[in-house]
């Protein structure tokens, strides 16, 4: 896992109706996510700018991703599927 990515971050869709996503990934690779309509764990496998998500029970998955520093926020912030968080968890 890119040390860029590691930590916790909030965002997602505005308007979806579980509202924010928060993220936790690890150094050693595993994920945590989670909304207000429920989450999933695993494990992520980065490939160039994409992100393999591996959860029990499903089929693995892709997302494509980028670390940037945005100047106005004065921190980075994580895109996936072109989708800001900032870094930090959230609760809607």
């Amino acid at each position: 896992m890119p040390e860029s990515v590691v930590g916790s971050w909030c965002g997602g869709q505005n308007d979806a109706p579980g509202g924010h996503w928060t993220y936790v990934f690890s150094g050693d690779g595993s994920v945590a996510a989670k909304n207000r309509e429920g989450g999933f764990s695993g494990y992520v496998v980065t490939q160039g700018d994409v992100m393999i998500f591996y959860v029990e029970g499903s089929e693995p998955f892709e997302s494509t991703w980028s670390v940037s520093y945005e100047e106005a926020l004065g921190t980075n912030l994580l895109f996936l599927d072109d989708y800001s968080y900032v870094p930090g968890g959230c609760d809607s």
